[in-house]
């Protein structure tokens, strides 16, 4: 009895350190799914340096600094990335200060501040007669953004070339910084030019700055030497007068793309090919410069897009033959194209009704347009008064008889004028002639407030496209949801009444 006793438990005591053995091997093999999983989840930080510089470097400078807490494998990169985006956001405020300056840079900084508030305290002690900016939450906003984007300059440890820059203060107008006060205005004008200044140091690609309003401070560094590496440069809002853009399409010598928007001090625009200015310059824009008087482009002979909008009508265009984009507002560019020179080479068409300076034509053969046989793509962007807009509206299509894609976004100031709502027969929009689409294959109609006068123009449209393929449509931006989900039901189900079966249908 002893033995088998013995026996039985030597049994018992094998099976425990099986199954203890098992336990054990589960317990190791769980252990190594775990650490499997955690490795898939965060394989993405096993990354090289440059590649997770170059990921971070397509986000704003705010979402760059937030990557910081991922892990300590993140910490620092932000400060090499190629691209510095200081988009209008809140989140900059918030975010930079805690994940970038340490307590005692906290301390410094403070300290810096509490100096300079006891210097313009001073300053408004012994100048009590002068008027002083006032700490508005504006003023206070701007002053903490542009310390922001001075600290990410300082820290900043990319290479040598910095492909883009951008630019955006929300709140940088005159309202907040007074003209008369000699001790604020030469410091507030010389924030961009030193950013601007830094960008060019690092040899940066691409510029785009943009202001709220237009301030005669703000005002674009001046250079008189080559620069051979800026290929785009978007300003908006930014002082630019006829010597500075006569330098810059001189010296700016690789630029290839150029936008100028809300510049007061620009009177008189050249771009002249045979002085060779600018000979890369592949597209141009300039939009709202109220003290423009003329304009003049001759032999540019790389220029492939222009857009031209608010301007007045002193203009001269010839010898762009590689021009094939036009954006203009609807009275200029029939201007344009009446005159022949650029109509028989544009692709893509884009004009814009403005309701308060465009005029409408009684008859459209007043319009004098020529047949645009090249264009193939055509976007319209109109307020629909009454029945004239809708024979202009056919009548740019019309002129195209080999268009492909056509989108339209109806403008409307509040809401509709009555003449959209009116459902009556003897109203009914009818089509200038009685010519089919045989090349349209997709059309887009924007901003849709659900009028009977908008269905019966699309009807129009979509009943002559023989060969459509597809149909977009988006109704306007509502506040409410619900309100919004029953007119994207209610366009869904007219349209698809009216389409064949084949042709797709997408709705917003």
């Amino acid at each position: 009895m002893p033995r088998r006793r013995r026996n039985k438990n030597k049994n018992l005591q094998k099976e425990e350190d099986t199954s203890a053995g098992k336990n054990n091997n589960n317990n190791n093999n769980n252990n190594i799914n775990v650490d499997d999983d955690e490795e898939e989840v965060d394989k993405i930080s096993k990354l090289p340096d440059d590649v997770l510089i170059l990921i971070i470097s397509w986000l704003t400078v705010a979402e760059a600094v937030r990557t910081s807490i991922l892990s300590t494998r993140w910490r620092g990169l932000h400060t090499y990335i190629t691209r510095l985006d200081f988009s209008d956001t809140l989140k900059q405020l918030e975010i930079i200060p805690c994940v970038e300056d340490s307590e005692e840079e906290k301390e410094q900084q403070q300290q810096q501040v509490e100096e300079d508030l006891e210097k313009e305290e001073h300053l408004k002690e012994e100048e009590e007669e002068e008027e002083v900016v006032k700490e508005t939450e504006c003023y206070k906003f701007v002053k903490k953004y542009a310390s922001i984007i001075d600290h990410t300059l300082d820290t900043h440890n990319g290479g040598a070339i910095l492909q883009e820059f951008r630019l955006h203060i929300p709140c940088y107008t005159y309202q907040y910084y007074d003209d008369n006060d000699q001790s604020t205005c030469p410091k507030k004008r010389c924030l961009i030019q030193k950013w601007l200044e830094f960008a060019f140091l690092k040899q940066v690609l691409i510029i785009h700055v943009r202001l709220d309003c237009s301030h005669r401070w703000a005002l674009f560094p001046f250079f008189s030497s080559k620069n051979e590496t800026l290929k785009e440069l978007s300003l908006n809002s930014v002082d630019v007068d006829d010597e500075f853009l006569d330098l810059l399409l001189l010296n700016f010598v690789a630029l290839e793309r150029l936008s100028i928007e809300r510049s007061y001090r620009l009177s008189v625009v050249r771009l002249l090919g045979d002085l060779l200015v600018a000979l890369k310059l592949k597209h141009f824009g300039i939009s709202e410069c109220c003290g423009i008087k003329s304009v003049e482009i001759r032999d540019m002979t790389n220029l492939e897009s222009l857009t031209l909008h608010q301007l007045p009508h002193r203009y001269k265009i010839e010898n762009v033959p590689s021009l094939v984009d036009l954006d203009t507002c609807k009275n200029m560019g029939i201007q344009i194209l009446s005159q022949g020179i650029i109509s028989d080479q544009l692709v893509k068409l884009k004009l814009s009704s403005d309701p308060y300076h465009d005029f409408s034509y009684d008859d459209v053969d007043d319009m004098r347009l020529p047949k645009l046989v090249k264009i193939k793509h055509m976007e319209l962007q109109y307020s629909i008064r009454d029945d004239r807009n809708i024979r202009e509206l056919f009548h740019f299509i019309e002129a195209c008889p080999y268009l492909q894609k056509l989108r339209i976004r109806f403008v409307w100031h509040k809401c509709p004028s009555n003449y959209m709502w009116d459902s009556s027969a003897r109203y009914r929009i009818k089509a200038v002639t009685k010519t089919s689409y045989d090349h349209l294959k997709r059309v887009e109609l924007v901003g849709l407030f659900g009028c009977p006068r908008e269905y019966e123009f699309g009807s129009c449209i979509i009943g002559k496209a023989t060969a459509l393929e597809e149909m977009f449509a988006e109704t306007r931006a509502y506040d409410n949801v619900i309100m919004e989900r029953k007119a994207i039901s209610r366009v869904w189900k007219y349209f698809r009444r009216k389409l064949p079966k084949s042709v797709n249908l997408v709705v917003e």
